[in-house]
């Protein structure tokens, strides 16, 4: 089997699609589970609804799309075309079908006379959505590169119970470092009452080219109100917790850390160091006792997922998608929903400070699908936690 496509989620799935065999295409579709390889390959998914050879595989925001692609060789090959469409699918472990959508351009003649030149590339980023790249020109006499947006990133919705979601890599926070950010912005619009406390710094290029807030000073915090989180929401962070530099002394210990890095300000749903070890971050009650913590080197970025499970620890914490403890709110906090949430801080008293980056936030009203959380966990760590490097320079890790 040859000419065939292949879509990852980093650590979580493997897909790949058609083929060529024996003079004639093929329209299944294969998955490994990353978890579980050596179950093997799954056939169960639902073949394409046609053949399409050396299509454009991407996998973004819960889907996977298949765009554009070469058709078979029935007929003179040397008139073949490029499909005027996409096919997507919702990104699971067996995928049950398939819809097809148009593109906005022109098929693309196929007559340059070599198989492997029938090629297609793409990629998903925020900023331009599902973008493809053709390389072969409509014309026998030269050769062209058109890049494309097939579907802007308005059209690639995360899941509904998504209410906030704030990503600090974003453009409108520019590229100069500033000791206190000017404004912050929601980009499901639906914060109210967003407010600086003190000087949440923003720092440009901080990780793998990409801005983030820095707060290292105490009652600092960006805050906001919300009607939309609710009593048990699941919650992304994008973070690096850099050292417990601030020292506190209160009825539960000398000398301890009490930093909280998310949290609502009525007292719950705190996220942070309180009374943990270097190198240790977890959930704390209302009068500070920690709850659940996890290692999480200070040194690296990660990314946190929380579901704030109500009973029976039926809620837990994991870090960059691996490392898992349970537990439950149930009777821990004086909050009794996230509404008043505080993100790198806290204003609710002195001595809470843990220094550290944000970089992105997201925040679901309930709890999400496992395919859900694994295609959004891939993507923040693609983003944030995994090394990238320039064309010349190699990973430091």
């Amino acid at each position: 089997k040859i000419q065939r496509n292949v879509a990852l989620l980093p650590r979580f799935l493997t897909y790949v699609f058609s083929g060529y065999y024996n003079h004639a295409p093929i329209t299944s579709v294969e998955v490994l589970d990353m978890s579980n390889p050596s179950a093997g390959w799954s056939s169960t998914s639902s073949a394409l609804p046609k053949d399409r050879q050396r299509s454009t595989a991407v996998v973004a925001n819960g889907m996977v799309y298949l765009v554009g692609g070469l058709s078979s060789l029935t007929g003179d090959r040397n008139n073949r075309y490029f499909f005027n469409d996409y096919v997507s699918a919702a990104a699971t472990a067996s995928i049950s079908s398939w819809v097809a959508g148009t593109i906005n351009y022109a098929p693309r003649k196929y007559n340059v006379g070599a198989f492997t030149w029938g090629c297609d590339y793409g990629y998903y980023s925020s900023s331009t959505g599902l973008t493809v790249l053709h390389p072969v020109t409509a014309d026998s006499s030269s050769s062209s590169i058109e890049l494309r947006v097939v579907l802007p990133p308005s059209a690639i919705p995360y899941p509904a119970s998504l209410q906030h979601w704030f990503d600090f890599s974003d453009s409108e926070y520019g590229d100069v470092q500033v000791s206190k950010l000017a404004a912050f912005s929601d980009k499901m619009g639906k914060a109210t009452n967003l407010i600086i406390n003190g000087n949440v710094q923003y720092k440009p290029n901080i990780q793998n080219g990409k801005g983030a807030i820095f707060i290292d000073t105490d009652v600092t915090a960006l805050t906001f109100s919300s009607t939309y989180a609710g009593r048990n929401p699941e919650v992304f962070l994008a973070y690096r917790a850099v050292c417990q530099c601030t020292r506190f002394n209160n009825h539960l210990g000398s000398n301890i850390s009490a930093g909280q890095f998310f949290g609502d300000d009525a007292n719950g749903y705190w996220f942070g160091t309180y009374r943990l070890d270097d190198n240790f971050v977890g959930t704390s009650t209302t009068t500070g006792h920690p709850i659940v913590s996890l290692r999480a080197d200070y040194a690296d970025w990660h990314v946190a997922d929380i579901f704030l499970g109500e009973t029976g620890n039926n809620g837990f914490i994991k870090i960059d998608g691996t490392n898992t403890a349970s537990f439950d709110i149930n009777l821990k906090y004086h909050s009794v929903s996230l509404s008043a949430i505080s993100l790198g801080g806290t204003t609710l008293a002195v001595g809470h400070v843990v220094d550290n980056y944000i970089g992105e936030v997201f925040i679901f009203d309930s709890q999400l699908t496992e395919s859900s959380r694994s295609i959004l966990t891939a993507d923040l760590m693609n983003k944030w936690v995994t090394a990238t490097c320039g064309a010349s320079t190699a990973p430091a890790n």
